[in-house]
């Protein structure tokens, strides 16, 4: 499907105002592949990188979680508008989908809200598959 110019407009409006790849994207409903090549033909530069493109610097743990966070909730709310639509069309299949994948980013929010030092196990396997996500997703 051809992405329209209200969605091109709408991915412009969110990066400016601040929103990250995968926001933007599922706000618009289109892959974050196209969001970049929407920002890149627009001439903006975002205040996010690709993913393995950012600076070598050891990043603040903190600064990591709040990151992973904002993502995750971005995430949630694309898998709750998802499974209401496919509930309202009667795709019930496809809602139970969305409905697992909002529990397991919820299990994912509680997890990096727990109090742990960021050297904890489950937190570096959280960074490793979110990063391998976003590989496979570029």
């Amino acid at each position: 499907m051809a992405i329209t110019e209200a969605q091109r407009n709408q991915v412009v409006q969110l990066v400016q105002d601040g929103a990250g790849c995968r926001e933007a994207a599922g706000q618009a409903g289109i892959s974050t592949g196209s969001v970049r090549k929407i920002i890149k033909d627009a001439g903006i530069e975002p205040g996010w990188t690709r993913p393995g493109a950012a600076s070598k610097k050891a990043a603040d743990p903190s600064a990591i979680r709040a990151k992973l966070s904002a993502d995750l909730l971005a995430d949630a709310a694309l898998y709750r508008r998802l499974a209401r639509k496919h509930a309202s069309e009667g795709d019930v299949t496809r809602a139970k989908g969305m409905a697992i994948c909002l529990g397991i980013v919820t299990d994912k929010l509680i997890a990096l809200e727990r109090p742990d030092p960021a050297d904890d196990p489950a937190v570096r396997g959280l960074l490793l598959l979110l990063d391998e996500m976003d590989r496979r997703e570029t």
